[in-house]
């Protein structure tokens, strides 16, 4: 659901990916993480399902800014269902780049790479979504709290 903007898609990317791994388990290494290669077959079906619906693909990085200053313990960008539609309602180009590099814990040189953008494309980018991120989390009243740990 990070990646898309609605559970029909969501499932589509789902059907995809679970596809795509029956017809590569073969090429599976086991000496690596099964969740770390299923990780990077779905994030690459996604880019796919973007390219497919020929959305421009220019991405965007989140930095500490979101959690400096959150008491994170309250505030999980993974479990929480309030955060979840601000991902989703970014552009694509940033809502691709913000999930590979926040939650698959790529680095911008691997986004680049896969994406087929330059670093400083993927930075200047991931920069942009984080700043729509922060300005959203603000207007949330339950949440402004804890992006100002001095109120």
């Amino acid at each position: 659901m990070r990646y898309t903007k609605d559970h029909q898609q969501a499932e589509e990317v789902a059907n995809d990916t679970f596809l795509k791994v029956y017809h590569n388990i073969k090429r599976y290494d086991a000496s690596r993480s099964f969740k770390t290669w299923l990780s990077r077959i779905t994030a690459n079906t996604c880019i796919d399902q973007l390219r497919k619906n020929k959305k421009t693909l220019v991405f965007a990085e989140l930095n500490h800014e979101i959690t400096s200053g959150v008491a994170t313990n309250e505030l999980t960008l993974n479990n929480n269902q309030k955060i979840l539609p601000i991902i989703q309602s970014l552009p694509p180009q940033y809502k691709i780049v913000f999930n590979l590099y926040v939650f698959e814990e790529y680095n911008h040189k691997e986004i680049g790479e896969m994406l087929g953008i330059s670093v400083n494309t993927s930075k200047s980018n991931y920069h942009r979504a984080k700043k729509i991120i922060i300005k959203k989390l603000h207007e949330m009243p339950e949440y402004s709290y804890l992006l100002n740990p001095a109120i």
